[in-house]
């Protein structure tokens, strides 16, 4: 019977190798041919003379410094959330976490216009605030600028980051934070102690997903941005308005550049933080 169960193995093995080298094959012509031929029109002295183009370097760490500013907040304001209902079930428990969740897939139209409702010059709390003090001027200037792009990314990715760490406070070994407890620790140090090492894998990987989707970032700037620009976006009006194209595909192949350099980073990261803890977990079995 064994020798039948190998054969049929080793029967399959062929077509799963056929069918992996088609997919390949496919992948390979329809998304890896684009990119490569982008990358091959960009020339050395193109990406050189970007890199020493003043405008270009602030473009590069606007992208940078605002990815950095939504990635944090975000991962906090999710963390208690996803707490909350991974340790407690009400009757209305999925509408709440379908509410969470809403902004992520929530049209980037529709969260501009729900950001100049709220926060534009004539918008709810300015208004509110007028009101309030007595002020003749709005006090709050908030839209067209990095602190809306920011704010507004936070608004997104809270829910990236609550998939994540809710899962993985629903998977915390409940006997030693009550181990934790029993010894007399208070609820802060049980978390530090206790919890936190066991969310430091979702942590690290909620924030990597936040940090790259913001990076990638271009209806969000372009619409309540103002002034304030991106990569995407930069490259965006070079194709569109200024007949730049030979500069937004410079620009496209420097960016894809940054996008590889952080998908090589994300793996590293994931291999120093996610294998100690697989290999403990398997020692610990023996």
């Amino acid at each position: 019977m064994s020798g039948g169960t190998g054969g049929t193995g080793r029967s399959w093995a062929p077509r799963i190798g056929l069918t992996g080298a088609v997919s390949l094959s496919v992948w390979g012509f329809v998304f890896l041919a684009p990119l490569i031929g982008v990358v091959q029109e960009a020339s050395i002295n193109d990406l050189a003379q970007l890199l020493a183009d003043p405008f270009v370097l602030k473009v590069i760490a606007n992208t940078f410094l605002q990815a950095a500013l939504s990635t944090l907040p975000a991962v906090l304001v999710a963390l208690p959330l996803a707490y909350f209902f991974a340790r407690y079930e009400f009757r209305l428990s999925s509408l709440g976490r379908a509410v969470v969740m809403a902004p992520f897939f929530a049209p980037a139209f529709a969260a501009a216009e729900a950001f100049l409702i709220m926060y534009g010059r004539n918008g709810v709390v300015n208004l509110l605030l007028m009101q309030i003090f007595q002020l003749t001027e709005p006090p709050l200037k908030l839209l067209y600028s990095m602190q809306a792009v920011v704010l507004a990314h936070v608004f997104y990715y809270i829910p990236v980051a609550f998939v994540a760490l809710e899962a993985a406070f629903a998977s915390i070994d409940q006997e030693l934070v009550d181990a934790s407890k029993s010894l007399g620790a208070s609820e802060w140090m049980t978390f530090r102690k206790v919890m936190l090492p066991q969310l430091t894998p979702s942590l690290v990987a909620s924030g990597i997903l936040i940090f790259i989707f913001s990076f990638l970032t271009f209806a969000t700037p372009l619409l309540i941005g103002g002034s304030f620009t991106t990569l995407e976006v930069e490259i965006y009006y070079y194709w569109t308005k200024f007949g730049g194209w030979k500069t937004a595909k410079s620009l496209s192949a420097l960016q894809l550049g940054l996008n590889l350099l952080f998908i090589v980073a994300m793996f590293q990261i994931r291999e120093r933080v996610f294998r100690p803890k697989m290999v403990s977990k398997a020692g610990g079995l023996r």
